[in-house]
């Protein structure tokens, strides 16, 4: 599909449908949730973790790749839910 048949069928549908808000909703939560875990990351330091977690769970660097991977995995799901939103490997530099 080309940039201008993907403006032209998300331009034409205007708002997003039900399966589309959510899949928005879910990639909101989830850029949150990585911003939050950066931060952390800033403050604390990557090896950091808060101290009433129990030994063994993950550090602030193990919650940021597993934000990540969620960011991952709700950006496929808005892009099966709308199809004209463009693979990250398949955006060319503008």
């Amino acid at each position: 599909m080309t940039d201008s048949n993907n403006w032209e069928l998300a331009s034409s549908l205007d708002l997003p449908n039900a399966q589309q808000t959510a899949a928005l909703n879910k990639l909101i939560e989830e850029c949150a949730e990585t911003i939050q875990a950066a931060t952390k990351i800033i403050r604390f330091g990557w090896s950091n973790a808060h101290p009433s977690r129990v030994l063994g769970m993950r550090n602030n660097l193990g919650d940021l790749n597993k934000e990540l991977s969620d960011i991952e995995r709700a950006a496929t799901a808005l892009r099966a839910a709308a199809p004209f939103v463009r693979d990250f490997d398949n955006v060319e530099d503008q």
